[in-house]
């Protein structure tokens, strides 16, 4: 469940918004995002609508600017893609911008492992910056199998996982530029794998 879900989306955007309370006492759904960027693409979830709608259509320049977040599970991100028969990722959502967010005890209220504040998976052109995190449950900033993104002026104060986790699967993360990141984390500040091209700089730790 989400609070607001962009499905398909070709310019969208959520500004000055509240969001607040979500809660997993199951341990099922750590990963639920308070806001959702999806693409069209799985009837088998959704049986109840035309399955001639899940055409794979993905979300193209998506804002996410100045919403105050507190107590959800992950604030802002996605969660599945589809893939080519040799593994890489087919759809894309792009230009996927988030800025000058708060977000306050994400993940807290899950008994699930996961819980991240920023989760972007599967993305193409994507920015993040500006963006403050008090406590969370796993690591601030995730960014799975994505292509060409800015992660700039975070600042994490007190992280279970890592401050910014960059990592591949299906493909590796590429194109990267991580910049200024002011953290207190359990483990890492950067933590990156299976990437390529990926430029870190300005960062410190609390």
């Amino acid at each position: 469940a989400h609070f607001v879900e962009f499905n398909g989306v070709k310019t969208g955007s959520v500004r000055g918004c509240k969001f607040e309370n979500m809660t997993d006492t199951s341990g099922t759904r750590s990963f639920s995002e308070a806001i959702n960027i999806d693409f069209a693409g799985d009837y088998a979830q959704f049986p109840y609508w035309n399955a001639a709608s899940f055409d794979g259509t993905v979300c193209d320049g998506i804002e996410i600017e100045g919403n105050d977040f507190r107590d959800c599970i992950v604030s802002i991100g996605a969660h599945g893609y589809t893939t080519h028969g040799d593994g890489t990722v087919a759809t894309m959502s792009r230009g996927v911008r988030i800025s000058n967010n708060s977000h306050t005890n994400n993940g807290l209220n899950t008994t699930g492992p996961q819980s991240d504040a920023i989760h972007i998976d599967g993305f193409l052109g994507t920015v993040v910056a500006n963006e403050t995190i008090l406590n969370v449950k796993n690591n601030g900033v995730r960014i799975d199998e994505s292509l060409t993104f800015t992660i700039s002026n975070i600042t994490v104060l007190g992280a279970g996982g890592n401050a910014v986790f960059v990592t591949g699967d299906a493909i590796d993360c590429e194109d990267g530029a991580i910049s200024n990141i002011t953290a207190r984390a359990t483990f890492d500040l950067v933590r990156i794998d299976k990437a390529e091209r990926i430029s870190v700089t300005g960062c410190s730790g609390l």
